[in-house]
């Protein structure tokens, strides 16, 4: 999805609190040591660069618009991570690179998706295939049908009947009517309220839940019997889909996340070029999933027109971090660092300038002006934009 204009506003007037902050707090971070007076002449410079000369919306452009979506492992990426390696080398920042890591697992791109209702009443919908799912090998004209399996007597209601079917597996959700403004500015006091908050125990912690967790009381007879009823469901769901795979339907229609036309999607299949490809799976907004979900509790028949084509690629199974510096010049501080950085990649339904395009660009921003102000920093300071921001250590 592209940016709400005040997200992006908000990563202009960003830009000069970070770089003054880079500039003027950072070497009290690396080590213990009395606060260094402020350059206000530094700083002056720093705002003037940031509010006269700014090149933030002209790098989020570039991130969004011409580069488009940044999934981790895509050809997309990759020429975005180029582009602003060009740009860092431009600037004057010092061996801007790609450091590799992994391996992350195959590349996907979707190149072509094509949804239309075409009865009883024609209508286009809103819906983005899952990613690392596989396409339709063509187009498939198709019935839609609900399968409704919740228990063991109803397989043999759908037994040889969903080959070539689009079919849909979840019942609707309800979607709360949204009253309330997108977005809202945080409170000083607010700020300082989530600072402060405690951090989340250790695995195993008292408390915690894991290894070395309290003694929990034994379950009462309704716990009981609500637990019993969770894993038949499971198991119920896990026959599901070993059901579905090998009815051979042509596609499934998942309710997506969000509303008001905003769909978040997701991976549907595992990355691993050993896994075979399953079913594609598309992610529809919610409102015109309710909308084909009521007509067919009608009982009324809605037929569908499905075109998925997408491309793995196997080629290179790692990914890459963009790394650039501007080397410290103190020969006592120069190899102590000071980072900064924003992840990088994005889902493939929008074009990531909210996530995290905004903080990609105001982070190479801040660079930008350190450098063009001819700023002789103590330590080095070192960018990073991450892919696969979610690997690892769980986020960038």
């Amino acid at each position: 999805m592209t940016a709400p204009t005040f997200a992006v506003t908000r990563a202009l007037r960003t830009v000069a609190p970070v770089a003054i902050a880079l500039f003027a707090f950072a070497p009290n971070v690396a080590r213990a040591q009395a606060v260094e007076p402020v350059d206000n002449a530094i700083v002056a410079k720093i705002r003037d660069e940031a509010f006269t000369r700014s090149q933030v919306m002209n790098v989020m452009s570039y991130l969004t618009d011409v580069s488009g979506p940044r999934l981790t492992g895509s050809p997309n990426t990759r020429k975005a991570a180029e582009w602003s390696m060009a740009e860092m080398k431009k600037w004057g920042l010092t061996n801007p690179r790609l450091e590799s890591w992994g391996p992350f697992g195959r590349g996907w791109t979707n190149d072509k998706f094509y949804a239309q209702v075409t009865a009883p009443v024609p209508f286009p919908v809103i819906a983005y295939p899952q990613a690392w799912t596989p396409g339709t090998n063509g187009l498939v004209k198709s019935e839609i049908v609900y399968v409704k399996i919740n228990e063991e007597g109803d397989f043999a209601k759908y037994k040889g009947k969903l080959k070539g079917k689009i079919v849909m597996l979840s019942p609707m959700r309800d979607v709360a009517a949204n009253f309330t403004a997108l977005g809202s500015r945080l409170t000083d006091e607010q700020l300082e309220k989530l600072a402060g908050a405690p951090l989340p125990a250790a695995p195993g912690a008292p408390g915690a839940g894991g290894r070395g967790a309290a003694p929990t009381a034994p379950l009462s007879r309704e716990d009981s019997t609500r637990r019993a009823q969770q894993q038949a469901l499971a198991a119920i769901a896990t026959r599901r889909q070993a059901f579905i795979l090998d009815e051979a339907v042509a596609a499934i229609l998942e309710p997506g996340r969000g509303d008001g036309g905003t769909v978040f999607t997701n991976n549907g299949q595992s990355r691993d070029p050993k896994t075979p490809y399953k079913i594609p799976l598309v992610a529809m907004a919610i409102e015109h999933y309710g909308r084909i979900f009521r007509v067919l509790e009608k009982g009324i028949p809605v037929q569908m027109e499905l075109e998925i084509k997408n491309t793995f690629y196997d080629n290179d199974l790692n990914s890459f971090n963009i790394i650039a510096e501007i080397p410290g010049t103190d020969p006592k501080l120069k190899d102590e660092i000071v980072m900064l950085g924003a992840h990088f990649d994005s889902w493939h339904a929008g074009t990531g300038a909210t996530d995290n395009a905004a903080g990609s660009a105001t982070m190479m921003e801040a660079m930008r002006i350190l450098k063009a102000i001819g700023t002789n920093p103590k330590r080095t300071i070192r960018i990073g934009l991450w892919t696969g921001e979610e690997q690892g250590l769980i986020g960038s």
